[in-house]
């Protein structure tokens, strides 16, 4: 709640629409900062972060954003095998996919959320937009959109390693702002 404070799932276009920079803020977070999200809903920096979350961060090896790793998997159980086979216990991932259509005129959306292995290394994927921890993984797997062509208006299942990155200041000022705010 404190990470994306003024999230409505009907309201305020702001608080709805900014998975994105609501998981660069919960990541933070659990690295010790007091963030929260914080961008127009209208911007050109929440087009950016939104079509490219990577930015946010820089690989310390490479000295550059990070890229995905990019899934080829077609089905729910396909994904939660690749999630576990890609997620070790300790490690933080933001993993992006694209919702289920519920009819063929509703827009495409996508959503980024957390995922990590608890103590029992179990997958526990947790949305830190409206705060929703997916204990069972397969009930967010369900609303995941699978079959789908390669264009840039799709987008298959991805993951990025996070705890392991730098955040990116430069992005990261334009995105988040201190909590006590």
């Amino acid at each position: 709640k404190k990470v994306n404070s003024e999230y409505q799932p009907h309201g305020n276009l702001n608080s709805r629409t900014n998975c994105q920079t609501v998981v660069v803020a919960t990541d933070l977070q659990a690295r010790g900062f007091d963030v929260k999200a914080s961008i127009p809903y209208s911007s050109e920096i929440k087009d950016k972060i939104s079509s490219r979350p990577n930015i946010a961060y820089i690989d310390p090896k490479t000295g550059k954003s990070p890229e995905f790793t990019i899934s080829k998997v077609t089905n729910q159980v396909e994904c939660e095998k690749w999630l576990n086979d890609n997620i070790k216990q300790g490690e933080r991932h933001i993993f992006g996919f694209q919702w289920k259509q519920k009819s063929s005129d509703e827009k495409t959306t996508k959503h980024i959320v957390i995922a990590t292995k608890d103590k029992n290394n179990k997958l526990v994927i947790y949305d830190p937009q409206n705060g929703h921890k997916y204990e069972n993984a397969g009930d967010l797997l369900d609303k995941v959109q699978y079959n789908f062509s390669w264009s840039e208006e799709k987008c298959p299942p991805k993951l990025l390693r996070v705890d392991d990155k730098e955040p990116n200041t430069k992005i990261l000022n334009q995105i988040l702002k201190p909590s006590k705010n």
